[in-house]
């Protein structure tokens, strides 16, 4: 099949299923393609796929192995690294390899509320759907967003209590 698009990705070990815009800790930047069903087919370094089971999971990413729940959601990556989730399949707990633990916690619209890596807590606030402020857990303001026109646009943000 013939390639349909790529992505750079910036990595960071602590951003796990966050975009990470920050240059903060070490980082690699990584080229992926993809095939017309969209699943991964390259990468720029020694990175090798599997092929897709019937419900369109991979079971290999690189040198790690994927496993999946009842769900459907990954549960496992490599021997180390585990995934857990709530009733509703919202991620709660990622245990990472070398003993860094996160996890998130939602309000009861569904919206992540907070996230604490390794004792360190982020809350979030939100103006209906819209992520508006970061918090540290003692309520120091970190980050403030200003939305835009529509949910995934933004308007400008501004870092600390400015």
């Amino acid at each position: 099949m013939g390639s349909l698009r790529a992505w750079a990705e910036q990595y960071h070990p602590h951003a796990v299923f966050e975009p990470n815009t920050s240059a903060v800790g070490p980082s690699a930047r990584r080229l992926y393609t993809f095939d017309l069903t969209a699943h991964p087919t390259a990468a720029n370094d020694t990175t090798s796929f599997g092929a897709p089971n019937n419900l369109n999971q991979l079971a290999v990413f690189g040198p790690r192995s994927l496993t999946y729940g009842t769900n459907g959601n990954l549960t496992g990556i490599g021997a180390n690294d585990n995934l857990a989730y709530d009733v509703e399949n919202r991620l709660t707990q990622y245990a990472v390899t070398g003993g860094v633990t996160i996890d998130y916690a939602y309000d009861p619209a569904g919206r992540r509320a907070s996230r604490t890596i390794d004792g360190v807590t982020t809350r979030f606030l939100w103006s209906g759907e819209q992520q508006i402020a970061e918090y540290d857990g003692s309520g120091t303001l970190l980050r403030r967003f200003i939305p835009g026109p529509g949910l995934d646009q933004w308007g400008q943000g501004s870092m600390g209590s400015e």
